[in-house]
């Protein structure tokens, strides 16, 4: 629907983390190392500031607006660190490092950053107060120090930088424990607990405060039943039950992933049951985003998977152009819409208007106009020809009668101009004259911000 362009041209990087507080700012971070806090009503910049390191590993904001965590990991440059930034005008307000413990002082002095534990995952709580970091060690020197021996998970205040709770060795937790360290965390909905799970169905749950286990809870059975009844699997000891990933519903309870396929499940907010929801499409997710009112929820990928959780199924699945993973794309928190960032754009991704319109042998106005990397199809009987404008757009494509543009504008276009302007109306004609039926664009000449403003609003 709109295409906003990051401020500074003659930065060529690609936007590599996106992500919202939720309430009125948006935050981006591209592959050169620069971080931008833009407003989410008009997407102008508040502050853009160049970190100090390029190899951003995870990026979280904070719920509650106040604080950005930043991890770096880059062998090379034994960058292995968490910062902590102000939202208010991105300055770093904490560094955060964690040596093991087992190194004797003359190794470590030997080997400087070497032996730094790296932030791995981390996550804040719902409130925004806490956040839990879970650190894991190269290993540089196994007769000196055992990688899985000094895994640790800590929860700090991001204000103060105060260790709140620590805890080695939580794989010893578990009543499996080969999995290699992937155990993903999430806070519950009030903060008061953590919940980690491992790669064979098992759910652990600690008190928030002190990182003491208070409960397990297995799903190996509950998984293999659905498996079995409801998907028609044949079940082996080998099955895939590994939760690879966890995130919590605005109403307390958990989605997750399960296995290689690409499969996910709801977890009740007692913990008490598992139901399969359906399956992503292509890659396995790693991250999932709730929309604002908790009715529909985002997989990432290479693609946009999009679900509705009120009455489960797939909304949308659709390759992101030029995005890397859902980590460049959110929900924008007050337009029904998405953001996505593709190279140096974000992009804005709506419901589009619905039109029938009578097409005639001659180019004909539709009554849509075109944005910037905007995209269209039409559904009929007959070839089109496109236009735009007085300019023929010459590249489409066409399957199962509906005939489709691929993302109008830069690069798109076999033609001499290099971007679409604003507002420009869409044209077709066709060998077949009659009714079509048009998806795409907008219905009044708009430009971008007054396209942005005349969206829904979720409420």
């Amino acid at each position: 629907m709109a295409n906003f362009e990051l401020s500074d041209p003659r930065n060529f990087g690609r936007i590599k983390h996106l992500q919202s507080d939720g309430k009125n700012r948006l935050y981006v971070v591209d592959n050169n190392g620069f971080l931008y806090a833009l407003s989410i009503d008009n997407f102008k910049e508040i502050w853009k500031i160049k970190l100090e390191y390029e190899q951003v590993a995870n990026f979280e904001v904070s719920p509650n607006g106040t604080t950005l965590a930043i991890t770096y990991n880059y062998i090379k440059t034994a960058t292995k660190q968490l910062e902590i930034r102000n939202c208010k005008n991105g300055q770093i307000s904490l560094h955060l490092k964690q040596t093991p413990e087992c190194y004797e002082a003359y190794y470590l002095a030997d080997v400087v950053d070497n032996t730094t534990l790296y932030p791995y995952k981390m996550v804040y709580n719902p409130q925004g107060t806490q956040l839990a970091i879970w650190y894991q060690n190269h290993g540089f020197d196994e007769n000196k120090c055992i990688a899985k021996e000094e895994e640790k998970l800590i929860i700090i205040d991001p204000v103060t930088g105060d260790i709140l709770a620590s805890k080695n060795k939580i794989p010893n937790d578990f009543s499996y424990r080969k999995c290699e360290g992937n155990y993903p965390f999430v806070f519950s909905k009030e903060g008061e607990h953590l919940m980690i799970a491992n790669c064979r169905g098992e759910l652990n749950i600690y008190d928030a405060q002190s990182l003491k286990l208070i409960r397990q809870k297995s799903f190996e059975t509950a998984i293999q039943h659905i498996e079995q009844t409801v998907l028609k699997t044949k079940v082996s000891k080998s099955s895939q039950l590994a939760f690879n990933s966890l995130s919590l519903q605005p109403n307390g309870s958990l989605i997750s992933n399960i296995g290689k396929k690409g499969r996910f499940f709801s977890i009740s907010a007692d913990i008490e049951q598992l139901n399969y929801i359906g399956q992503f499409h292509k890659n396995t997710a790693t991250t999932c985003t709730f929309s604002p009112k908790g009715a529909m929820f985002m997989l990432n990928g290479h693609q946009v998977n999009l679900w509705d959780l009120n009455d489960p199924q797939a909304l949308l699945c659709t390759e992101t152009p030029h995005a890397y993973a859902a980590k460049t794309a959110c929900f924008h928190p007050k337009k029904r819409a998405l953001i996505i960032g593709s190279k140096r754009s974000l992009k804005i991704v709506a419901p589009c208007p619905v039109t029938t319109v009578h097409i005639a042998d001659t180019f004909t106005a539709t009554g849509h106009y075109v944005q910037a990397e905007t995209s269209f199809s039409v559904v009929g009987q007959g070839n089109i020809e496109w236009a735009y404008d007085d300019l023929i757009i010459y590249h489409k494509y066409a399957k199962n009668k509906i005939l489709s543009t691929h993302s109008l504008g830069f690069s798109h276009l076999f033609n001499s101009r290099q971007n679409i302007p604003d507002a420009s109306q869409l044209r077709i004609k066709t060998d077949m004259p009659g009714i079509y039926t048009i998806f795409g664009g907008t219905k009044k000449r708009w430009n971008r911000q007054q396209v942005l403003e005349h969206l829904d609003n979720w409420d």
